[in-house]
């Protein structure tokens, strides 16, 4: 299955994400950072480095990423088989190690919101 680029966020600013999840890796350089993984409706996605996080009450989690797109998860934290196949090649392209998933902090079950505030 091929890996397929997305737009850039001037292009597409906005994108909704289902079966969601936050993972945490470790970079070569030792750095750890945060990332969104999920499926767009027809593709699995991993993002960049989330930079911020939003959430208001009866409303979905927003997340905006280093390169500027903001993320609106939609609905309940969940797995795809498709962005669990760009994670493992994505982990694999950056030498990324350490894989955690740390979806909880952002997710405690309906109307509590993420315990992290970035």
């Amino acid at each position: 299955m091929p890996i397929w680029p997305v737009a850039s966020p001037e292009i597409e600013p906005c994108k909704q994400l289902l079966n969601w999840q936050i993972v945490e890796v470790t970079h070569p350089s030792g750095e750890v950072s945060r990332h969104i993984l999920g499926v767009d409706h027809t593709t699995g996605r991993v993002s960049s480095r989330i930079v911020s996080c939003s959430w208001d009450a009866g409303a979905p989690l927003n997340l905006v990423i280093e390169s500027g797109r903001l993320y609106i998860l939609s609905g309940q934290p969940g797995q795809s088989d498709d962005a669990v196949y760009v994670l493992r090649r994505w982990l694999f392209a950056h030498q990324f190690s350490n894989l955690k998933i740390v979806t909880d902090e952002y997710h405690q079950g309906s109307n509590k919101g993420p315990a992290i505030r970035h």
